[in-house]
């Protein structure tokens, strides 16, 4: 029943896209697009990808619905959203997936930390101390591996779903973390500093794809923002 519902809500996304097709004669890209997005990947690529999209399809309503990783695939096999940009972590093989860009692990320390004169630093050099664990699903999983890979363990003092919780509980000195993105600012909320330092270890990269029903055509809708996400991705 559920994989019938989520083939229906397509093609009735395909029906309404047709009709509006016979009213535009195919000069422009409208409706609405049901979006779905990863919470923390959301504030660094969302405005300027929704923004460079506006620009380039004015008529185009996209419906932003962020989650979890696992809220966002299950939006997706119901077809209540018709793409997702997500990390490739654990996707469900129902799923089709574009790579856009890779983002690489970076260890993340206060300002005044003993390591963060350094060029670059080694997770080795960092498990004696303290880690703030961004805790959510799967992605709790990809920074214990990254240290079970190097061959040493975390001690894991905070867990917290909250990516700039991670960052200010780091700038005060409570321990260290591993984070795949930077802001463009090393300020946290409160105002105290962070450094971002590159890991010495070959460690694995996320890939940040557009994920989709395997199964299931581009509407026009989808394809029109998904052309706006590689110019944005390749221009970067």
């Amino acid at each position: 029943g559920r994989q019938f519902l989520a083939q229906a809500r397509g093609l009735l996304g395909h029906a309404d896209e047709l009709e509006l097709f016979g009213k535009e004669l195919g000069i422009s890209v409208s409706g609405e697009l049901a979006l779905g997005c990863f919470t923390t990947i959301a504030p660094f690529f969302l405005p300027n990808l929704l923004k460079n999209a506006k620009l380039s399809y004015p008529e185009l309503q996209i419906q932003l619905a962020e989650g979890t990783l696992d809220q966002v695939q299950a939006s997706l096999l119901a077809g209540e959203t018709e793409i997702g940009l997500v990390y490739d972590i654990d996707l469900d093989p129902k799923l089709a997936t574009e790579e856009l860009t890779r983002v690489y692990p970076h260890a993340l320390m206060a300002s005044n930390h003993r390591l963060a004169h350094k060029q670059a630093v080694s997770l080795s050099e960092l498990t004696a101390e303290p880690m703030i664990l961004l805790d959510l699903p799967h992605s709790r999983d990809y920074f214990r591996n990254l240290f079970l890979d190097a061959g040493t363990e975390p001690i894991i003092r905070h867990r917290t779903q909250s990516f700039e919780l991670v960052r200010g509980l780091v700038a005060r000195g409570h321990g260290y973390s591993v984070l795949n993105l930077q802001p463009a600012s090393e300020l946290t909320y409160d105002g105290a500093r962070v450094r971002c330092l590159p890991i010495r270890e070959k460690a694995m990269p996320l890939r940040v794809v557009l994920a989709r029903l395997r199964n299931s055509r581009w509407t026009r809708r989808s394809e029109a923002f998904a052309t706006s996400c590689r110019t944005f991705f390749s221009d970067s």
